[in-house]
Order: structure tokens, then C-alpha cells, then sequence
């Protein structure tokens, strides 16, 4: 039992982590798209696309916070399911 719950801990963990890399992945490859394609073109277009991005950056970090608020509490409430049978 000890191990089933450690192999859920450590793959939920390992999930996280890579969401968080593919948040960040995206963020940056974004503001490389917009350093060599849209400033090129103009300087007022630049400006919008980097406030875009820096919105749905605020808003992709926003769910991932509630992504692991949410696993912490999923993992206490299996822990407790665990102790109480």
C-alpha cells in the first residue's frame, strides 16, 4: 500500500514538473518568435504582441498554481482515506 502511494506521489510530482517545463518552454519561444518576426515589422505591432504574451503568460502561471493547489489537496485527501481503513 506504502508503495502504490509513493508511485502516485512521484508520477503526480513528475507531471507538474513537466507542465512547468512546457509553461516556460512556450513562454520563451514566444518572446523569440516575437524578437525576430514581429519587430522586424513594426514597432507599435511589437509592443501589443509582447502585452498579449505577457497576459497569457500571467494567466498560464495563474492555472498552473491552481493545478498544484488542487494535487496537494487531492494528495492529503488520499493520504487521510489511506489512514482512516
Amino acid at each position: 500500500m506504502i508503495l502504490k502511494r509513493r508511485f502516485w506521489k512521484c508520477a503526480i510530482c513528475l507531471a507538474v514538473v513537466i507542465i512547468c517545463v512546457i509553461d516556460f518552454w512556450l513562454l520563451i519561444d514566444s518572446y523569440i518568435d516575437g524578437k525576430y518576426m514581429i519587430e522586424p515589422v513594426g514597432k507599435g505591432i511589437a509592443e501589443i504582441y509582447y502585452m498579449r504574451i505577457d497576459s497569457l503568460s500571467i494567466a498560464m502561471f495563474i492555472n498552473l498554481g491552481i493545478v498544484i493547489i488542487l494535487l496537494i489537496l487531492i494528495l492529503m485527501k488520499k493520504k487521510d482515506k489511506i489512514q482512516l481503513s
